[in-house]
């Protein structure tokens, strides 16, 4: 796998992983010891067989650690992307699990969230922090859409009708 992508302000803001629930657990498990500075965060699960958008805004909030005020609408899903000044890493790698059902009920919600990922990673990019020994950096802000193996093709075609660019995994 290019990890070095995923880990890497340079990276795509968005990636395609081929794997199951487990196999992400697995792989996150592998990647907090390896990378202290980010916060690794997992979006919607497998008991989430149709994500739409109110359930989809509930599971963010909640995996994202939203405040209170979050409003569930996409301005305020963007304006939290943003900030995520409660977290404690300084770069953020969100993992959407199962997302071959990722909104499934709204193609036009699909494509607003890939177009506020897609944005929210470069914005973050325009700020810097100190990463330590490896000096002051751009902040990274990576989205992965992880999906059962099977699927990752039905899932790569609903992104490309998204007009998203996106690097697999």
């Amino acid at each position: 796998m290019e990890q070095e992508l995923l880990f890497n302000p340079d990276g795509p803001a968005l990636s395609v992983l081929p794997a199951t629930p487990s196999e992400v657990y697995d792989l996150m498990f592998g990647w907090k010891p390896k990378h202290p500075e980010w916060d690794i965060l997992r979006v919607g699960g497998e008991r989430l067989k149709s994500i739409d958008k109110p359930r989809f805004m509930n599971e963010v909030s909640a995996a994202l650690q939203f405040p209170y005020y979050f409003g569930h609408n996409w301005d305020a899903f963007r304006e939290c992307v943003n900030d995520l000044s409660w977290l404690n890493g300084a770069s953020f790698l969100i993992i959407f699990d199962s997302a071959q059902y990722l909104l499934s009920e709204s193609d036009d919600d699909f494509q607003i969230l890939l177009r506020i990922l897609t944005d929210t990673h470069e914005e973050w990019r325009a700020v810097t922090t100190d990463f330590g020994e490896r000096g002051k950096l751009p902040i990274a802000f990576q989205s992965v859409l992880a999906c059962d193996p099977e699927a990752v093709e039905a899932l790569e075609q609903r992104m490309r009708n998204a007009n998203a660019t996106f690097t697999r995994l």
